[in-house]
């Protein structure tokens, strides 16, 4: 029997430094999920890192936060993994399947990996050949980029405080009609411009649209309305 124990406590002591093991290093935001809605730190321009040293401290950087890096120390309880930082109430994140976890509630959850940083969102380079029949047919918005930052299009709820409508445009030849977001139901065609591979509408004192298509076959369409700009990713909606 002592030796059942002896060799239970071994198998558990050599578990628990595989996991010790395996944790430590740096770990890198790689996705951040809000209102169920999955997001990529990259795109937005966001970068949080943990690193979890082998003496068990530990180090939180971040390029939005403006008190600086925050160190600290770290523990492992099974899955629980506890980062105690100065000033600051304990952190509790999961660790599993490779991925620590960190649950925020209400306001969603920040999922950190290992390795590489995910490269940020980048629209292909615009289609110079393209001609007016090409842009024909509905589009919806899957990104909306504000100051080189995108964004998931769901999270123009979130963003705005309203309730709206997925983003389309339904383009026949040089008319467009756009609906959702903050144009509520579909407003009456407008009609477009089409010189130099892009369609163009303007109303005055109301907003200037920008159609222009995409290598890779999206469509971006560049927005001006109430003092504030957007770029919106479109594709073929089905």
């Amino acid at each position: 029997m002592k030796k059942l124990f002896a060799v239970i406590i071994a198998m558990a002591m050599l578990l628990s430094a595989a996991a010790f093991a395996e944790i430590t290093g740096t770990w890198n935001l790689s996705e951040a999920v809000m209102n169920g809605t999955s997001m990529s730190p990259a795109d937005m321009g966001i970068q949080i890192t943990i690193v979890l040293n082998e003496d068990n401290s530990a180090v939180m950087s971040s390029n939005i936060s403006e008190d600086g890096d925050k160190t600290g120390t770290w523990s492992l309880d099974g899955e629980t993994l506890t980062i105690t930082t100065d000033g600051e109430e304990p952190s509790t994140l999961t660790y599993a399947d490779d991925k620590l976890i960190m649950d925020m509630g209400d306001e969603g959850s920040m999922v950190f990996t290992q390795g590489e940083v995910e490269a940020p969102y980048v629209p292909a380079a615009a289609n110079t050949a393209a001609a007016v029949e090409d842009f024909a047919g509905k589009w919806q918005a899957v990104k909306v980029g504000m100051e080189g930052k995108y964004f998931p299009a769901e999270m123009l709820n979130q963003a705005f405080g309203g309730d709206y409508d997925p983003f389309t445009a339904e383009i026949n030849g040089t008319s467009i009609k756009i609906a959702g977001f903050m144009f509520g139901s579909a407003l009456p065609e407008l009609p477009a411009t089409f010189a130099d591979g892009v369609l163009k509408i303007e109303v005055e004192g109301q907003f200037s649209i920008a159609c222009q298509l995409l290598e890779d076959g999206a469509m971006s369409m560049a927005m001006s309305a109430g003092g504030q700009s957007f770029e919106f990713i479109m594709t073929k909606a089905e």
